[in-house]
């Protein structure tokens, strides 16, 4: 029985065609867990910086409370290191 020419080819395409679109749904299922798990992760380091601006906030005001008594003890504290020289 003769056969016409390009039409196995044509029906592994459109066989091809069919399993990806059977797919489809299942990669779009992953795709949308992997943008929800990114968006948890954004969440997260969202969090973590506005932890860290707090702290670095913190810091700031506790070495401006410091530095200006600290400055004042070191002439003390350099000549009571020449003493203890000696």
């Amino acid at each position: 029985m003769a056969r016409i020419p390009g039409i196995d080819g044509l029906f592994a395409l459109l066989q091809a065609q069919t399993e990806a679109l059977t797919q489809l749904p299942a990669t779009l299922g992953s795709l949308t867990t992997a943008v929800r798990g990114l968006g948890e992760v954004v969440g997260h380091a969202r969090d973590a910086v506005q932890t860290v601006n707090r702290l670095a906030t913190r810091l700031d005001a506790l070495v401006e409370e410091l530095e200006e008594p600290l400055r004042a003890l070191a002439p003390g504290l350099m000549r009571l290191a020449v003493v203890l020289d000696d």
